[in-house]
């Protein structure tokens, strides 16, 4: 994990009010964020999974770009799917294990539902997952209901207000279908993922500066 700020560095420098970095950090803000965000490692990521509860649900599948990055993508295989040893056991390990090299992830709507859905299937799992104040959040959700007034914050709506295209739907059959582990349901749902991902970055980049980044921790 990164350190975000650098103690050499904001004593180099005073405000107007003759103050350090360290003790008016506000006055060195830069589009509206401070340097620990603006220096901290980012990235995006969405799951799906086939039901909102992950104690009864799935995970199928994630994906997660560094941002101005490659995206990094895993979707369960029907092996494992039919596996009650194993399941999304894998896909959940990749994942964490992908999450842990950031220092912020990105979601929309992740700070209620993705974030701890994640976590919901670590503790099935006995897997490690990122202790509080380790790894911290940025939900484009929160930042279009506070700053913004539009019929829905669905990251959906949100797309088609600011202009741009490519996050898909799926039809219900493609979730059944998906449930015994049929290839082309679960190619058609890592798919979708991507495209929310892709999405994702763009809204951020349109919203960030006009909200203040506080350190909430996954």
């Amino acid at each position: 994990m990164k350190v975000f700020t650098k103690k050499h560095d904001l004593v180099i420098k005073t405000c107007n009010h003759g103050h350090t970095e360290s003790s008016h950090p506000n006055c060195f803000l830069v589009n509206g964020q401070p340097r620990w965000y603006r220096e901290a490692s980012k990235c995006y990521f969405d799951i799906e999974a086939s039901g909102l509860a992950l104690d009864i649900g799935i995970m199928y599948s994630w994906c997660l770009k560094p941002r101005d990055g490659k995206m990094v993508k895993r979707v369960i295989t029907q092996k494992e799917l039919m596996d009650s040893n194993i399941q999304d056991k894998e896909v959940a390990r990749e994942l964490i294990n992908e999450l842990c090299k950031y220092d912020i992830l990105v979601t929309h709507y992740g700070q209620r539902y993705d974030i701890p859905a994640i976590r919901t299937v670590a503790l099935y799992w006995n897997l490690d997952f990122p202790v509080y104040g380790t790894i911290y959040n940025v939900d484009t959700w929160n930042i279009a209901k506070s700053k913004l007034r539009i019929h829905s914050n669905r990251l959906e709506s949100i797309m088609m207000h600011l202009g741009y295209t490519g996050k898909t739907s799926l039809e219900p059959r493609v979730w059944r279908r998906a449930a015994s582990g049929d290839k082309a349901a679960l190619s058609r749902i890592l798919y979708h993922n991507e495209k929310d991902v892709v999405v994702l970055e763009q809204i951020h980049k349109r919203l960030e500066k006009f909200s203040r980044v506080n350190k909430t921790s996954i």
